[in-house]
């Protein structure tokens, strides 16, 4: 076993790691499911700030766990925390992950089950939001063919627990002249601050040495430097927790700072980023005043303490159903249809809960659980397999046998997306394209823009965009009868 020993106790705000159960905290993460699922649903446009609102909530109780068996016993395992850790995600995540392999099989494109293939293994170890990284924006149409899209926030959450609990440990062995919760706060300005630097996407020689950084808002979104400072928020609570009294006033603030930017953010809010700090704020006050007298009538109703219960698995199947069954449909849906989406993400999150989240988590009379060396080779032997099958998706262009002959030849012709658009959309028969020079000398042709005079007026942004940033140079544009480079 691997412990750290001889760490003294930590003097936090008295009774906040004493407490067993906070019941307030699941009406917390019912909220917080809640907005996602709305907004994944496109019933409100701010919803995403809810994995914002569950960074805090992760970042407050795992910290007050760990600190909770360093006051008990003056040490720390390792190895217990990781095994809570994959005993808390990894059943549900497998099992999520068959689910959309599944009915990815059964309806999916083999291009798009391809992108499927790509990604599963990845979001099987937490490094899936590496891989959205570098594709597109989150908001970006693109994920609406995404259904494993929602795992980016589980690979940075498990990607920050690879560092904390060793750097919590090293704050507590030196804040004999420092205060721990200085070092954590330094750590959320810096975090908070690295988002002012890397949101524009215009730190040039970070751009020469990996691109994919140009892109700064998805950089900001997907990457764990940028996200600490939500789970710091929340481990930063513990030393604070008890040292007001409970306020319905404090509450009703930081309800309202959940509330209204599920409501009026958008995906096109202006420095997007930094505004996600509010439901934070907003969180912490919930969690801190949540006991409040009404506040905790309001948040331990019983639908919200079957929500929060099932948050877990509620967030990882309905973006799946969602996806599956927009793509069966090939069209919005219609409200009848969001509500049975969202009937059906209760039905299964209950299910998963039940059977496959709980079972894993707590049943100590099971073998799995009795013998830690079974679930660590199920679990290895789980990631082995989405490795091996998502890399053969990949490399057999998505499983393309699945589909008939004449839809085979026809993904063929995708893979020259260019060539297929040129040949069904346009442009194949026009004498310029090929040979577009005075000379008759072949070149390719990057762009073409064909109008009257009236297409002019876009000419400049075409050059500023693709001339100067992206370097393309056959742009053309045909004026009537005549032509200009």
């Amino acid at each position: 076993m691997i412990k750290i020993r001889r760490i003294r106790p930590i003097k936090i705000a008295h009774g906040s790691t004493e407490i067993k159960y906070i019941s307030h905290i699941d009406g917390l993460r019912a909220i917080a499911v809640l907005t996602i699922i709305l907004f994944h649903l496109d019933l409100n446009k701010g919803g995403y700030i809810g994995v914002d609102v569950f960074f805090v909530i992760s970042g407050f109780l795992i910290t007050r766990l760990m600190l909770k068996e360093i006051n008990t016993t003056h040490d720390f395992s390792f190895k217990h925390f990781y095994m809570r850790r994959a005993r808390r995600i990894l059943p549900a995540l497998f099992f999520t992950l068959l689910f959309t392999l599944l009915f990815a099989f059964l309806l999916f494109t083999p291009e798009h089950f391809q992108s499927v293939g790509d990604v599963v293994w990845q979001a099987a170890i937490a490094i899936s939001n590496f891989a959205f990284w570098r594709e597109s924006d989150y908001f970006d149409v693109s994920s609406s063919i995404k259904p494993l899209l929602h795992t980016w926030s589980l690979g940075v959450e498990e990607q920050f627990y690879l560092f904390w609990p060793l750097s919590l440990i090293l704050f507590l062995k030196i804040s004999h002249k420092i205060k721990t919760y200085y070092f954590i706060i330094a750590m959320c300005v810096c975090s908070y601050g690295l988002i002012y630097v890397f949101q524009a996407g215009t730190v040039e020689w970070v751009n020469e040495l990996v691109p994919y950084f140009e892109n700064g808002k998805s950089t900001t979104f997907f990457l764990v430097p940028f996200r600490m400072y939500e789970l710091l928020m929340g481990s930063l609570l513990l030393w604070f927790y008890n040292k007001k009294p409970k306020s319905d006033i404090v509450s009703f603030i930081g309800l309202l700072l959940i509330i209204l930017p599920s409501i009026f953010f958008s995906s096109s809010l202006v420095h997007q980023a930094s505004w996600n700090i509010l439901p934070c704020i907003g969180a912490c006050l919930l969690i801190h005043s949540g006991s409040s007298k009404y506040c905790s009538k309001f948040l331990t109703n019983i639908f919200f303490k079957k929500t929060g219960e099932w948050s877990y698995s509620l967030y990882l199947i309905h973006w799946p159903l969602i996806v599956f069954f927009m793509y069966y449909k090939d069209t919005e849906l219609s409200l009848l249809q969001k509500a049975e989406v969202f009937a059906a993400t209760y039905v299964l999150a209950f299910l998963m809960n039940t059977f496959i989240e709980n079972p894993f988590r707590y049943g100590k009379n099971n073998f799995y659980l009795k013998k830690p060396t079974f679930f660590i080779a199920a679990c290895v032997l789980g990631v082995t397999f989405f490795y091996f099958v998502g890399n053969d998706i990949n490399d057999n262009d998505g499983w393309i046998w699945r589909v008939s002959d004449e839809q085979q030849k026809l993904a063929e012709t995708l893979k020259n997306p260019k060539a297929y658009h040129i040949e069904h959309f346009g442009g194949a028969k026009h004498p310029f394209v090929g040979c577009i020079d005075e000379n008759d000398q072949c070149e390719t042709v990057d762009i073409i823009l064909i109008g009257d005079s009236h297409i002019q007026q876009y000419t400049n942004g075409f050059y500023e965009i693709f001339v100067k940033k992206y370097h393309k140079k056959n742009i053309y544009c045909f004026l009537e009868s005549n032509f200009s480079a």
